[in-house]
């Protein structure tokens, strides 16, 4: 499957729209910041600049959504625009 994100932070969302998105995703904080924290070699690899940039979002948002199907994402898409829709600016809301 492939998974295309689309990350329009100040253009159509206020906040970063994909850490609150992931947040949604996992069921539990713990698993989360687990996540995150098995994510720190990759941030040190990026931090030296031994990966690129892309390398280092595309492992990110693998290890964030490994296991979750297209269906899944599709219904937290939904959620998220109900739960978050404080944060979109006004003329997203219609979309």
């Amino acid at each position: 499957m492939v998974l295309h994100i689309f990350d329009f932070d100040g253009t159509l969302y206020k906040k970063d729209s994909m850490l609150d998105f992931i947040r949604l995703v996992h069921s539990s904080k713990l698993k989360y910041y687990l996540i995150n924290f098995m994510f720190i070699p990759t941030f040190l690899l990026r931090l030296l600049n031994l990966i690129s940039f892309e390398t280092y979002k595309s492992r990110f948002i693998k290890m964030h959504f490994k296991g979750v199907n297209r269906n899944l994402l599709n219904d937290f898409s939904k959620v998220f625009k109900s739960r978050f829709s404080d944060s979109l600016f006004p003329g997203v809301k219609d979309f």
